[in-house]
């Protein structure tokens, strides 16, 4: 297979954006072998509107911070739409813990610190108002 040129990849980039309003790209990164192009949400509903719009399978995962959903919309591009996760998903304290770290006026201080889950929608896509 010939590997395509950074030109091209730019090119396919562009008239994918034109091709796909809905997207609303906030960065965009390209490498000599791949590319990533971030979208923020501040909202589940604006995340899930776009990934309606843009349509494609979805991938779903995240970090402690950040939901995304993502999808390779060229071969070697992959289209990030992210949001913060408290935004899209329940924040539910399950429980504490106790654990030992350093404070400004002793070496270490043992706090009591809370054990979160997020509880996120099994189907973000659900909620993206396409009625």
């Amino acid at each position: 297979m010939a590997e395509i040129t950074m030109q091209a990849r730019l090119r396919a980039i562009a008239d994918w954006l034109d091709a796909n309003p809905a997207a609303e790209p906030s960065s965009i990164a390209v490498y000599s072998d791949d590319a990533r192009i971030l979208d923020f949400a501040l909202d589940a509903q604006s995340l899930a509107r776009r990934a309606l719009s843009i349509g494609g399978r979805w991938a779903k995962g995240g970090t402690d911070d950040h939901f995304w959903l993502r999808q390779e919309i060229l071969p070697g591009v992959i289209y990030e739409l992210c949001s913060h996760r408290e935004a899209v998903c329940e924040r539910v304290v399950v429980g504490t813990e106790m654990v030992t770290e350093p404070a400004p006026d002793a070496p270490m201080v043992e706090v009591e610190r809370e054990i979160v889950e997020y509880r996120c929608p099994p189907s973000l896509l659900s909620i993206g108002g396409a009625s």
